[in-house]
């Protein structure tokens, strides 16, 4: 964790002054900024080509005696799974593949059940994000019991949990550096979110040699999520503006945090295309899995805003995947905050190699939402909501269902009301 504050505040009499909804330092009378954040990550990150084969001594390290291994039945069939159990030739293991592309709080029980019954002491999570987000409930459960939807919401989990390592098998979600594990309750029908430091995962491996056997619709999915955290996290609200008193996991756009999101964006621009439609191109690959690693470590600091929020409401009334939902509202939401974040927009557009040269703000900001809806339809990402199969007449109860979520709802860089809501939606339908 690293704490950045503009001086030490020690020899300083400190408060914090609340002005209508925003809030200021004072520091001996003076009138500063807020400039205090925090950033957390993954205990250990390993990168890189072939690097699954260090998988044995991090489970050394950690003094693992029979990790469970949680995926799901296309990766246990597939050359990934025979790799990892070659990797792991003389472990005692647990192979669970039962892992599904949406998962409930059951899929997180039946994890846990099994890795509780088998008598294992850590987890790992390979596959996409679905089967690290198991992963990370399974392990919440084996340590402290429950119900996954007992610890929805933000700083629910009592503490460390039994070790947990996200081995990722595609290019997006991010999971395995954030402290998120999202199911689905089977009780309430709805998508919940657990947000809390203690699940981020000891170690993560990142071997884009993983990613290889993609196919495009799921690279163009997994890929457009990656973009949807890179630029959500970098327009994201400052942390100067949210309120100092509250403890929040997602605490706003940083400088630390706008420098990753930065290079995130970079990479997808420049590598997206080639990996959805050259799916060997291994070093389209490997950017690809750089890019949704980096993401991962900007958005797991800053959180994410409305494109995210809009996904929960939306995931239960169609089966199209997270990505494509993701990617469908990610043009809308960033028009609708252009004129709240207009240099960083034309600094996108620039990053996606638009020419913004004697063009006016708005018109460069413009070019930025340009060149996210471009790379939407040219990878075949769907584009409008009746595509999906939702209906005009359920936009009011989705805009209703969406300014519920807090924790998103506030890191967007522009205030929403609920009937901004449903003009998104209209714009989007």
């Amino acid at each position: 964790m690293v704490t950045n504050s503009q001086e030490s505040l020690s020899e300083h009499n400190l408060a914090f002054i609340a002005c209508g909804d925003k809030y200021k330092n004072y520091i001996g009378g003076c009138s500063i900024m807020r400039n205090v954040w925090k950033y957390s990550i993954a205990g250990q990150v390993i990168f890189g080509p072939d690097t699954l084969t260090e998988l044995p001594s991090c489970l050394k390290k950690l003094k693992v005696n029979k990790p469970f291994i949680v995926t799901d039945k296309n990766i246990g069939g597939s050359r990934i799974g025979l790799r990892i159990k070659e990797v792991l030739a003389g472990f005692d293991y647990v192979f669970w593949d039962n892992g599904i592309p949406e998962p409930t709080t059951g899929t997180a029980i039946a994890a846990a059940a099994v890795l509780k019954e088998q008598g294992c002491d850590a987890t790992i999570g390979l596959g996409g994000g679905s089967s690290i987000d198991v992963a990370k409930a399974a392990a919440i459960l084996a340590t402290f019991g429950g119900n996954p939807a007992d610890y929805f919401d933000e700083n629910k989990v009592p503490g460390r949990t039994i070790p947990i390592i996200a081995i990722p098998t595609t290019a997006g979600t991010g999971s395995e550096v954030t402290p998120v594990s999202v199911l689905e309750d089977e009780e309430m029908g709805l998508k919940g979110g657990i947000t809390d430091n203690n699940i981020r995962p000891w170690v993560a491996i990142v071997d884009p040699l993983l990613t290889l056997s993609m196919p495009p619709r799921v690279t163009a999915e997994t890929g457009i999520d990656a973009l949807g955290h890179a630029v959500e996290s970098y327009i994201a609200v400052s942390s100067k503006y949210l309120p100092p008193d509250k403890d929040y996991i997602f605490g706003g756009s940083t400088e630390l945090t706008e420098v990753l999101a930065e290079k995130a964006i970079g990479l997808i621009a420049g590598n997206l295309r080639l990996a959805v439609f050259q799916g060997q191109n291994e070093e389209a690959r490997y950017n690809m899995s750089l890019a949704s690693l980096i993401a991962g470590m900007a958005f797991g600091n800053s959180g994410l805003g409305l494109v995210h929020a809009f996904s929960f409401p939306l995931a239960k009334r169609t089966h199209a995947s997270h990505g494509c939902l993701i990617g469908l509202m990610l043009p809308y939401v960033v028009d609708f905050n252009l004129t709240a974040c207009m240099p960083k927009l034309k600094r996108i557009a620039e990053l996606f190699g638009e020419s913004v040269a004697g063009l006016s703000a708005i018109e460069a900001a413009g070019r930025g939402v340009a060149a996210i809806k471009k790379l939407q339809e040219d990878i075949g990402i769907a584009t409008r909501l009746r595509e999906i199969g939702i209906k005009e007449e359920e936009l009011p109860a989705i805009a209703a269902e969406t300014i519920k979520i807090e924790r998103l709802v506030r890191g967007n860089p522009r205030r929403v009301t609920e009937a901004d809501l449903i003009e998104i939606l209209k714009a989007a339908f």
